[in-house]
């Protein structure tokens, strides 16, 4: 979770995940409710607002986790593209930081961009 940078806003009760494009700059932050009111009025995910600014971006323009896992798919010629953020994050803890060939297209599609 450190190296994700996943942290937890008491305001709204929501995890915060960063996305980071390629590059390792920041594009947007993701939150994703904990309270069941909230996830039935908005749903899990959602880009976060904070100080009345909303942090969103194009998912369909990122992969989640490219940042920290593109070296490893270069070397590999592989990469597994999960639907959700916390799919990354397993597969770097179950197989280590060294072997973590995993993204995220953060939807139930992948974009062309993406590909």
């Amino acid at each position: 979770m450190a190296r994700a940078v996943i942290g937890f806003f008491p305001p709204t009760a929501q995890i915060t995940i960063p996305h980071f494009d390629i590059n390792n700059r920041f594009v947007g932050l993701r939150g994703r409710f904990l309270c069941q009111p909230d996830i039935d009025a908005y749903g899990k995910y959602r880009p976060m607002m904070i100080n009345k600014k909303q942090y969103n971006h194009p998912l369909g323009m990122n992969l989640y986790n490219l940042n920290n896992s593109k070296e490893n798919i270069k070397l590999i010629k592989k990469a597994i593209v999960f639907e959700g953020e916390k799919s990354c994050l397993k597969y770097s803890s179950y197989f280590g930081i060294d072997n973590d060939i995993s993204v995220a297209c953060c939807g139930s599609n992948v974009s062309a961009y993406q590909i």
